[in-house]
């Protein structure tokens, strides 16, 4: 169908009076043709069309719906991160001993973590008892470190083992805790819990040897002498022991020396400095009862009256027999002085005393 080409407008070069040709005439109906309204075409669809298409609507949703249970599950993990790690699930669970915690720690151990402290004390104690239960137990794929590993260990430790007795050796985390607990209800049944928040109302007291001839440090000498001699000025071997006394807050007691005389010479006495209230003596130069209880009556109660400690106080002591008898305890009872032992076989580890400052006279 053609539409007639209005004469007043020039369409392709062409002046209104020619005739166009029919490709002209087709082009002019073209642009003189009006624009149709747009109407929505109804789609038809075949049934396998319509089938498809809804299960690509239903496959669309699942999708929407799975995305958001991911972000949800992300968000928890993320949350709950920190309460799943591997050192969190085996805090949570009870072990028998503190060696086979680390043990288990150790079989979830991953190439880029270095061995702990622990798990290499663990390591070494383990191949030092039995280097054959060690090999065994790598063999059955049990993850412990390489025998290369523990030989390199053990040629670079520079340690000083400290000896003790099989009864100190077996002393467990367990018994430990088991101890403080034991401390605590005390202070309960005695209503003195207060004296736990206050350092300068617990103290610790103990007796060290002292050597009278202590070891020399090295000397410069030639090369072609073999032996150096230092001349020792009394016995080589003599020491005398020494009563130190101190308080959670750091503060000092006067100590006391322990003389093996039957009667202290006067030299020895106008040379011992003032603040050394007790001079004790004994038959062997130890610590005995007799002695110790003077100078708990005599010099540690004075000194507490003297610096305004407040009483009730608590006394911590080792299970020793000159620190334990019948006069000490009524006299501690009488004059609010709370008197507790360290578990047996275990001061090399909480008594204060043994563990920071006799080590560290003695390491000097």
């Amino acid at each position: 169908m053609y539409f007639k080409r209005s004469t007043n407008i020039d369409i392709l070069g062409q002046s209104s009076e020619q005739e166009l040709s029919p490709d002209r005439q087709f082009c002019a109906a073209i642009v003189d043709f009006p624009t149709p309204k747009r109407k929505r075409i109804e789609e038809h669809y075949t049934p396998k069309a319509k089938k498809l298409k809804l299960q690509l609507q239903r496959s669309s949703r699942n999708l929407q719906n799975k995305r958001a249970q991911i972000s949800k599950l992300k968000q928890r993990l993320r949350f709950s991160k920190k309460y799943s790690s591997i050192e969190n699930i085996l805090n949570l669970q009870k072990f028998a001993s503190n060696s086979s915690k680390v043990l288990t720690k150790m079989q979830f151990k991953t190439k880029r973590r270095a061995w702990t402290t622990d798990e290499k004390k663990f390591a070494l104690t383990f191949y030092y008892k039995s280097p054959a239960a060690y090999r065994f137990l790598r063999s059955q794929k049990v993850i412990l470190p390489g025998i290369t590993t523990i030989k390199r260990w053990i040629g670079t430790s520079k340690f000083k083992p400290e000896i003790i007795s099989g009864a100190r050796a077996a002393v467990t985390e367990n018994d430990l805790r088991i101890w403080f607990a034991d401390l605590e209800a005390y202070l309960n049944e005695e209503n003195a819990t207060d004296i736990l928040n206050n350092p300068d109302r617990i103290f610790n007291a103990d007796e060290t040897e002292v050597q009278l001839c202590p070891k020399t440090g090295k000397v410069l000498g030639p090369k072609q002498c073999k032996n150096f001699y230092d001349i020792a000025v009394g016995q080589e071997k003599e020491s005398t022991t020494v009563l130190a006394n101190f308080s959670a807050s750091g503060k000092i007691t006067p100590p006391c020396i322990v003389y093996p005389y039957k009667r202290i010479p006067r030299d020895v006495v106008a040379s011992i400095p003032n603040y050394f209230t007790i001079i004790g003596r004994s038959d062997t130069g130890w610590m005995v009862g007799p002695t110790f209880f003077e100078y708990v009556a005599n010099s540690f109660h004075k000194w507490l009256l003297e610096n305004n400690i407040e009483l009730r106080i608590l006394f911590l002591l080792d299970g020793h027999t000159s620190h334990i008898n019948p006069e000490l305890a009524d006299f501690c009872r009488e004059k609010r002085i709370l008197i507790y032992c360290l578990l047996a076989s275990a001061t090399h580890i909480i008594q204060p005393c043994d563990v920071e400052v006799f080590r560290s006279l003695k390491c000097s």
